[in-house]
């Protein structure tokens, strides 16, 4: 039980303090001062998503609690 606790922590951890860039396409309008080969960055309102998925994962984790206390 402790085993997978530690791995789904882990890996929360990981993905946490793992730093991704995500990149549009190349081409087409958008901010002037983007790189033409490796386009622009798309940092703009990320955090919504970020949150969304740290909402749903907090909203399982305590659904999954509350039906072990059931049994």
């Amino acid at each position: 039980m402790y085993r997978t606790i530690f791995k789904k922590i882990t890996f929360i951890g990981l993905i946490l303090l793992t730093s991704t860039t995500l990149f549009a396409q190349p081409g087409g309008g958008g901010d002037p001062e983007c790189d033409p080969v490796l386009g622009c960055p798309i940092d703009d309102n990320v955090w919504i998503l970020f949150v969304a998925v740290v909402s749903i994962a907090m909203y399982k984790s305590y659904q999954k609690y509350k039906s072990t206390l059931k049994a």
